[in-house]
């Protein structure tokens, strides 16, 4: 695993970032592919109604601000650490967001808790 910068980041991770904090769930979207996967607290929402839903629900509709603290890089996958603050009950939050990359587009994230 290597250290990078948010500038090495594939664009289409910059994009899903910079358009959740944004709050455009449709340009969040265009990122993820159709079959892809999100997997959050141990739940696992899959295809792009399942994301949108999850996303209206938790992540978007709670006003979600991310910002990178840390962004490592493993084969396909992109660990970035987060602090994490929307309109949720206590924050800043602390997560992993493992992003793989299939054909430019985003197939999986998993989102976990720092350690």
């Amino acid at each position: 695993m290597i250290e990078i910068s948010e500038k090495q980041l594939p664009s289409i991770i910059r994009t899903f970032i910079s358009a959740s904090n944004d709050h455009d769930t449709n340009r969040m979207l265009s990122c993820i592919g159709k079959d892809a996967i999100v997997v959050d607290d141990s739940r696992e929402f899959r295809g792009k109604a399942a994301i949108q839903k999850w996303s209206d629900d938790e992540f978007i509709g709670a006003r979600v601000n991310v910002r990178a603290t840390n962004i490592h890089q493993r084969l396909d996958q992109y660990i970035v650490s987060t602090e994490v603050n929307g309109d949720y009950p206590a924050g800043p939050y602390y997560f992993d967001f493992c992003f793989t990359v299939q054909s430019g587009q985003i197939s999986k994230l998993q989102i976990t808790e720092s350690k």
